[in-house]
């Protein structure tokens, strides 16, 4: 049984203490006297506003039955929300009585010699509870004014306001003197509310279909896609949340050649233009810039011999000879070769036209076709079709290295009365010496330590082995056709290279001795029967 007693004892509590408020109340017979306002200043004049709350203590007598015991009474204490109780805990011939109240989690008791005194602590505690400060300091005027503000512009957020301020202090730690205005700012420019956020790999696959549907190189997209594959190999979450930075490391991690690493930066760049375009990355997107370029210093141009290409030409295929006869004779690019069509080779008129859809600087261009280069096409000639039936043509230059090296070792052979059982005997200790520099090398081999496909056993028995050289046709192209005209901006025109790219490399590389050489190799006669 509840009974209310002291009448619902009312006395009236301030939001804040009592000696900090703007008015000061004075508690005298459960009535509110306003003291003497204080000097007015910018913090008083607001906290003139600030509202003085009256919560009611109330002191409830609650009787307690208990099974096959005394009943107990005892006294609940309110003030607001804070509860705490009083029970009747005798020692002896001595009535005391407990104070029983809860604070951070921790049950608090103190003990009085009467009723009264532990009401009145009770009421004590109870203020301090509802006020939601106790053990805290006092806040002055100002202060409560500040937490007034402060709680009614994190109201709409639903969030604490200690939670506010904890991020404060964690993101001032973080940005030193940097405004937070500034950071906002930048960070919704960079990642507006509408941007859509979609991961690396599903927007490599969007761009590798949309050149697809643009009817880009097979070759293109092929390059595009085996460079897409690297990239998502290493970034794997959001395209908006890749870093120049770590692109520049994991480029520099590879350790590939500075063309290769530049090849993949284009590719990249492709990939991020493209999410700006789909609007997957802001418009001043500049991640690409903290990438570098590598210095490409090109390395020394190689380009062959009149001897040498005489004897690719000897051992290629009649699939293969209009490719060579095109890139030695007339310098088209191997990419452009295969995008050839027929029809674009002109008998008549004695040209080959690079449409600007198939060149690799999308300008259209003109090349003569050279007599000795007539001369080779006749055979092949068609009205239409692909020129170049071979999608990978590093295949069929390394089965034509192996020819002249086979060729080679023949021709040796011959001249130095060796056998075939002598010849077969090195090639099975050139197996065995291959096989045990595989098994140290942990069946990989260094960069440049690889022989030339056919050249196993070339420095045992003494004759000197041919070895493919990187883009030499078309660079041999290029040098004789510039010894060969003394004109380095027809050659220029014809090759679809700048003419300072001309004089750097190609103006003094070769003798126009061997350049009539080069343009002399015609195919062989048949001889007649």
């Amino acid at each position: 049984m509840k009974t209310a007693i002291a009448s619902n004892v009312c006395e009236p509590l301030l939001e804040g203490s009592a000696s900090d408020s703007p008015v000061s109340p004075v508690l005298q017979n459960n009535s509110v006297t306003a003291a003497a306002p204080v000097a007015n200043n910018g913090a008083d004049k607001a906290a003139d506003n600030y509202r003085i709350k009256q919560v009611k203590a109330v002191v409830t007598e609650i009787k307690k039955k208990r099974k096959g015991k005394p009943e107990i009474t005892l006294w609940e204490v309110r003030v607001g929300s804070a509860i705490s109780k009083i029970y009747f805990t005798p020692s002896g011939e001595r009535e005391l009585f407990t104070l029983v109240y809860w604070l951070d989690k921790k049950r608090k008791r103190e003990v009085f010699p009467t009723k009264e005194k532990a009401i009145a602590a009770a009421k004590s505690a109870n203020t301090e509870l509802s006020k939601g400060d106790l053990g805290a300091a006092d806040l002055t005027a100002p202060q409560r004014v500040a937490c007034a503000r402060a709680l009614d512009l994190v109201a709409p957020f639903g969030v604490p306001i200690e939670l506010v301020a904890s991020h404060y202090a964690y993101y001032k730690q973080k940005l030193k003197d940097v405004p937070f205005e500034r950071v906002v700012d930048d960070y919704a420019r960079r990642h507006p509310v509408d941007q859509v956020s979609k991961m690396v790999r599903v927007v490599a696959d969007e761009l590798i279909e949309s050149k697809r549907v643009d009817k880009l190189s097979d070759r293109y997209i092929l390059q595009l896609t085996y460079d897409m594959k690297r990239f998502c190999g290493r970034f794997h979450g959001e395209l908006g949340m890749v870093r120049g930075v770590d692109v520049d490391t994991w480029l520099r991690d590879l350790k590939v050649g500075p063309r290769t690493r530049n090849n993949l930066r284009a590719s990249i760049q492709v990939l991020f233009n493209y999410g700006i375009a789909r609007k997957y990355l802001p418009k001043d997107h500049d991640e690409i810039d903290a990438v570098p370029l590598a210095k490409d210093k090109g390395g020394e141009i190689e380009i062959f011999t009149p001897k040498e290409l005489a004897e690719l030409l000897a051992v290629a295929s009649a699939e293969q000879l209009p490719f060579m006869a095109i890139s030695a004779f007339a310098g088209v690019r191997h990419a452009e070769i295969q995008r050839l069509d027929w029809a674009n080779v002109n008998k008549a008129a004695g040209i080959i036209e690079i449409k600007a859809g198939a060149a690799k600087t999308a300008s259209r261009r003109v090349i003569p076709i050279l007599p000795n280069l007539a001369a080779w096409l006749k055979p092949h000639w068609k009205e239409a079709g692909p020129v170049c039936s071979f999608t990978n043509m590093v295949d069929q230059f390394r089965d034509m290295t192996r020819a002249v090296n086979q060729a080679r070792r023949a021709a040796w052979a011959k001249s130095k009365g060796v056998g075939d059982e002598a010849l077969k005997q090195a090639d099975e200790r050139a197996a065995a010496r291959r096989k045990e520099d595989n098994k140290k090398q942990n069946g990989r081999r260094a960069r440049g330590s690889v022989l030339p496909l056919g050249s196993e056993t070339a420095a045992e028995e003494g004759w000197v082995p041919f070895a493919w050289k990187h883009n030499a046709l078309r660079h041999s192209f290029i040098s004789y056709r510039v010894a060969e005209t003394q004109d380095v901006a027809k050659v220029s025109l014809e090759a679809g290279n700048s003419p300072q790219m001309i004089f750097q490399h190609y103006r003094e590389l070769v003798r126009p001795e061997a350049a009539k050489a080069w343009f002399a190799i015609v195919p062989a006669a048949k001889s007649k029967s």
